[in-house]
C-alpha cells in the first residue's frame, strides 16, 4: 500500500478502461444532438448550450427524432428545451410529451406548454387530462401551469386539484 499520497485519487474496478470522450468544441450539429443522449450531465448541458449558441436550421428535425427514439427521460427533456430555444417547439410535440411515460418529462412539457395553451385547444385539452395524473409532482406543476390559462376549464381543473389534495 502506498501511504505517501495522502488521499485516494481514483477508485475503479481492476479491468476499468478509461475512454476519453471526444471534445464537444469541434462537433457538428448532428453530433451535438447525439451528445444530448450522453449519460454525463455535463456533456448533455454543454451540448445543449452549444446548440443554442450555434443555431442550425437542420437541428429541429434531429431533435424531434431524438425525442421519439431515446429511452432516456433526461434526453427527452433536453430535446424539448432545445426545440424551445430553437423556436421550433410545436403543440403536437408538446402533446406527445404530455403523454410521456416518465413524470419528469410530463412536468417539463407542462412548463413549456404554458405560453401555447390558450392558442391551441388540443394542447389545453391534453393539459387538462393530466388532472388525473398519479404523480404528485406532475399534479403540483399542473396546478402552477393552469394558473397561466384564461380558459374557465382550467379554473375548474385547478379547483378539483385543490379539493383532492387539500
Amino acid at each position: 500500500a502506498t501511504r505517501n499520497r495522502g488521499r485516494i485519487y481514483r477508485v475503479v474496478p481492476k479491468d476499468y478502461q478509461y475512454v476519453k470522450p471526444a471534445p464537444l468544441a469541434g462537433m457538428t450539429t448532428a453530433q451535438l444532438v447525439q451528445s444530448l443522449d450522453d449519460a454525463n450531465i455535463w456533456r448533455r448541458m454543454t451540448a445543449l448550450r452549444m446548440l443554442y449558441e450555434r443555431p442550425d436550421p437542420s437541428a429541429p428535425a434531429m431533435l424531434q427524432s431524438l425525442f421519439q427514439t431515446t429511452p432516456r427521460p433526461e434526453t427527452r427533456i433536453a430535446a424539448l428545451h432545445a426545440l424551445k430555444t430553437a423556436g421550433a417547439l410545436t403543440a403536437p410535440q408538446l402533446i406527445a410529451a404530455l403523454g410521456d411515460k416518465h413524470p419528469r418529462v410530463r412536468c417539463h412539457a407542462l412548463r413549456l406548454a404554458e405560453p401555447m395553451m390558450d392558442s391551441s385547444p388540443d394542447l389545453l385539452t391534453k393539459v387538462l387530462e393530466l388532472e388525473s395524473d398519479a404523480d404528485p409532482v406532475v399534479q403540483f406543476q399542473l396546478a402552477l401551469t393552469l394558473g397561466e390559462s384564461i380558459d374557465p376549464r382550467a379554473t375548474q381543473a385547478l379547483a378539483g386539484i385543490i379539493a383532492r389534495n387539500a
